[in-house]
């Protein structure tokens, strides 16, 4: 699959609030890092420049406040323009049964979450990788509606035949698709290994499933893992997905986090995104 031209849409009224930022005398970086941080669009543009071989490929950052000063303002506009420009949902004339617009919304909650969760549990110098990987926990699927139209078809048509959902298809069929497919995408934008990590292992409901980690791995994972499943909770359901399951204890263990906190952070979240959506 040819990742290189992988678009993820961006939310046109964000963009334009960017560009009225940066025609500010002072433009602190740091400052419209907050609106860029939970649009996928927009992250994908800006860290795949920042970390590519023009601007960071020594040092890959998925600090967003870090990425915008490496790019610089022209960069940026020059970004916010072609995201204006082009606002589709992949393949959305071709495969209407994958709600593109949900997904996406399901992403941009999925970031928050987790930034939000990191920042009640984790090292501060964890919180940006654990977002950033789980704002693009989907990106695979947006790499199937893009590049392999047919095989998405077929999957989308075998859900339907064997009235499952596409996770625990991927399973029968003995792989995990669109998670290897996330790795793959981020590793090659020269994403962190942690926000990549995070990404790869999204769907992870018990810790013996995953591969030999750090412990403070592991625990970004689980933090993008448990973001996923309380954005899942916290929206209409998106058809050909898994219901959310009750996520596990030794989650909210490995967490220090309760449940009911948990939950009053997703359902914040979630308060914050009907707010600043489009």
């Amino acid at each position: 699959m040819d990742y290189s031209q992988i678009k993820i849409p961006a939310a046109p009224r964000i963009a334009k609030e960017l560009l009225t930022q940066l025609e500010q005398s002072e433009v602190s970086f740091r400052a419209i890092a907050k609106t860029v941080e939970f649009d996928p669009g927009l992250v994908a543009s800006v860290l795949r420049l920042a970390n590519s071989a023009v601007y960071g490929a020594n040092a890959p950052t998925s600090d967003i406040a870090i990425a915008l000063g490496r790019i610089g303002t022209e960069n940026i506009r020059q970004i916010c323009a072609e995201h204006i420009k082009n606002t589709a949902f992949p393949a959305e004339t071709l495969l209407k049964g994958l709600e593109w617009k949900s997904l996406w919304e399901h992403s941009a909650l999925a970031g928050i979450i987790a930034n939000r969760i990191a920042k009640a549990t984790c090292e501060a110098k964890r919180i940006s990788a654990i977002q950033i990987g789980s704002l693009f926990q989907n990106i695979g699927y947006f790499v199937l509606g893009q590049s392999e139209q047919k095989l998405l078809s077929y999957l989308l048509g075998e859900c339907g035949n064997r009235k499952t959902d596409l996770v625990q298809l991927e399973e029968g069929l003995g792989f995990d698709l669109h998670e290897s497919i996330a790795q793959k995408v981020l590793t090659e934008w020269n994403f962190p290994i942690s926000a990549t990590s995070v990404a790869r292992y999204h769907e992870s409901t018990k810790r013996s499933t995953l591969p030999a980690l750090s412990a403070n791995m592991l625990k970004s994972v689980i933090c993008g893992a448990t973001a996923n499943q309380l954005a899942q909770r916290m929206r209409p359901p998106i058809p050909y997905f898994p219901k959310p399951y009750k996520v596990p204890e030794s989650h909210w263990q490995l967490l220090s986090l309760s449940e009911e906190k948990g939950l009053q952070i997703a359902h914040e979240s979630s308060r914050f995104l009907q707010a600043t959506r489009v």
